[in-house]
């Protein structure tokens, strides 16, 4: 199962799950999964994270969007709010409106490759026939 590690801590803490892996680059900054080895340590070349952004209307007026842009960085950086997200496994890294859209760009390339190479589609696309019968 691929999920970021702040849905399934609560679960390992209560030792329900053992985590076999973790699909980011480097190992995760939170002690409880600090020790967890990568896909790439285990030989495999698996390497992705899941994030989340902000999205707002496009056309959305240069004074509106400087004001979310403003507020969010904000939120972002209070020391309080990222202790209290860290204290639920979850890391915070901020992007700006430019760099968050070369990540989603890249992202969405990177992962339409992979589903073509690896024919998921295929499959996705099988398995929607087999059910409508």
């Amino acid at each position: 199962m691929f999920t970021d590690h702040s849905q399934v801590r609560h679960l390992v803490v209560n030792g329900k799950i053992k985590v076999l892996s973790v699909a980011t680059e480097q190992h995760l900054a939170d002690p409880l999964f600090k020790a967890v080895p990568t896909f790439k340590e285990q030989g495999l070349a698996v390497v992705f994270s899941l994030w989340l952004g902000v999205g707002a209307p496009k056309g959305l007026s240069r004074d509106v969007k400087e004001k979310l842009v403003k507020g969010i960085k904000l939120i972002i950086h209070d020391e309080a709010i990222k202790k209290d997200l860290e204290n639920f496994g979850i890391t915070i890294e901020y992007l700006g409106p430019q760099e968050f859209s070369e990540k989603w760009n890249s992202e969405t390339e990177h992962l339409t490759k992979v589903v073509k190479e690896t024919g998921i589609a295929e499959l996705i696309a099988a398995k929607k026939l087999t059910d409508n019968f």
